[in-house]
């Protein structure tokens, strides 16, 4: 069915609308707010006769980066780097041995139980290996949940942290599977994942310092501060995207730099950002 676009614009509205109501509902069950928007998309989408017909995966994908991108330096901007700082390595370890244990786990129990080819078992346990720093920072927000020493802070880090380790093997096991599998070296594929990382790293750390220096030396208005924000979140993506390095470790690291530095209007960005994971 073909719509005007005004209607779209409605549409897009209530379904605004009906997802944080239908969260705040959820959560009273402790659902994630991801399962109620994935409920909600599902009961729309391309199956019935007055579903919307949508087939744009590469812009679906690029959109859903950028969110996430700023989610992901949501939750860095809020992270206390005095209590993340002791479990670092912990929070490394699980964002990259963890996801690769998780992988071959999933993947291996896909070989045996559903008799699929090792390729394609891994395939599949790389791609849901990593934890999804949305739901992770959204039921963080929300459950209130009473957790141990370091724990939280381990959560978030590794949640954070661990999505280019999870692109790396999907992207990998992908790679393989493609008829020119064969001319794949296994030094090229570990030598973009070093530089991917690196990159990341590596922007996150010079963005995150740029931007300190720029909001302290240019006077801007109350509410320019989160437009500022939101602005460098989308550089850094598009940085990234043109240098091969990682946006989401970037964008978490220049989170987490510009929350643990002492800033005129702080504050202000901390509850702004909440937003787009509380």
């Amino acid at each position: 069915m073909h719509f005007p676009y005004s209607h779209f614009i409605l549409l897009a509205a209530a379904f605004i609308i009906l997802n944080l109501i239908a969260s705040r509902f959820a959560a009273r069950f402790g659902a994630p707010t991801l399962l109620t928007t994935l409920a909600i998309g599902l009961s729309f989408g391309n199956g019935g006769l007055y579903d919307f017909y949508y087939n744009y995966p590469t812009t679906t994908l690029h959109i859903s980066e950028l969110a996430l991108c700023i989610i992901i330096f949501a939750g860095g901007f809020e992270s206390n780097w005095k209590a993340v700082r002791p479990i670092l390595w912990q929070g490394v370890s699980l964002a990259t041995l963890g996801v690769l244990l998780t992988m071959m786990a999933v993947g291996a129990m896909a070989h045996w139980l559903l008799d699929w080819p090792w390729l394609q078992a891994m395939l599949l346990g790389a791609v849901v290996s990593g934890t999804d720093a949305a739901a992770v920072f959204s039921i963080l927000e929300n459950s209130k949940l009473k957790l141990n020493t370091h724990v939280r802070e381990v959560l978030e880090l590794e949640s954070g942290a661990n999505d280019p380790m999870a692109f790396f093997l999907t992207l990998t096991f992908t790679a393989l599977l493609l008829p020119a599998a064969p001319q794949i070296h296994a030094l090229t594929l570990t030598g973009n994942f070093i530089w991917t990382m690196l990159v990341g790293l590596g922007t996150g750390l010079l963005a995150g310092r740029f931007i300190h220096l720029l909001i302290k030396r240019i006077p801007l208005k109350r509410g320019q501060f989160p437009i500022v924000l939101l602005a460098w979140v989308i550089i850094l993506y598009a940085v990234n995207d043109l240098l091969g390095g990682s946006a989401f470790l970037s964008v978490y690291v220049a989170g987490i730099i510009l929350g643990n530095s002492p800033w005129a209007q702080r504050d202000i960005n901390v509850h702004f950002l909440k937003a787009f994971h509380g």
